[in-house]
């Protein structure tokens, strides 16, 4: 029954694309992002993820509401803030985010998780030290190359 199923697929794509196979190597798609420019648009999403979830609510949810489009009116509206609150979460927001992100650039973040590292690379990390560690190596490749040189064997 598979093996009829399949005969019919194959028909069905012959009538529809014919029988000449198409040469997927002809072009290379240079408009995507390759694997490193991918990664660092990863990283770069942790990093912001990192420093919004140190911000408070209300500035988060301002913030977030903006970067999907939302006007000032609209975040208003959608929140119940007056235009005060609305300006106030907004800036303040942005300036707790600039300063988190240099923080998180500066490496200052990376003192309170290095303690953790030789654990973690011999396994016997405690568990509740992981959930912030791995946020924390999501965001940070300084600490994730450290934690491959103490995971690697000494030669």
């Amino acid at each position: 029954m598979v093996k009829h199923e399949a005969i019919a697929v194959r028909s069905a794509r012959l009538r529809l694309v014919g029988s000449a196979e198409p040469n997927l190597d002809a072009r290379e798609a240079t408009h995507l992002a390759g694997p490193p420019e991918r990664f660092a648009e990863r990283e770069r999403a942790h990093r912001s993820l990192a420093a919004l979830a140190s911000l408070k609510p209300a500035e988060t949810r301002a913030l977030v509401l903006q970067a999907a489009g939302r006007s000032y009116r609209d975040i208003e509206a959608e929140t119940g803030w007056t235009t005060t609150k609305v300006n106030r979460a907004l800036t303040e927001g942005r300036a707790a985010l600039r300063e988190r992100l240099a923080t998180i650039d500066e490496g200052a973040d990376c003192t309170p998780h290095a303690r953790h590292l030789p654990a973690v690379a011999r396994g016997i990390a405690p568990a509740g030290e992981l959930i912030a560690l791995r946020a924390h190596l999501r965001a940070c490749s300084a600490c994730r190359a450290h934690l491959h040189e103490l995971r690697e064997p000494a030669t």
